[in-house]
């Protein structure tokens, strides 16, 4: 199953996970809420990095974008 990293963790992420499981699995996300990064990582099972550099140092090969505006 390929692996995904998550560039934030709130609605989007959350649809992607409820719904993206059976064609990806979540290995690493990043979110500017540190709290709800955390949360989302501990549900999901995936790292919860540090920063954007620490996210794109993951060995994953596809980068999601799922932050709002």
């Amino acid at each position: 199953m390929p692996r995904i990293g998550l560039l934030g963790c709130g609605n989007i992420a959350g649809i992607i996970a409820a719904h993206g499981g059976d064609y990806a699995a979540i290995d690493a996300c990043y979110d500017i809420d540190t709290p709800r990064m955390q949360a989302f990582g501990d549900r999901v099972g995936a790292r919860a990095c540090d920063d954007i550099d620490a996210l794109l140092r993951c060995d994953f090969p596809v980068l999601v974008e799922a932050a709002s505006v």
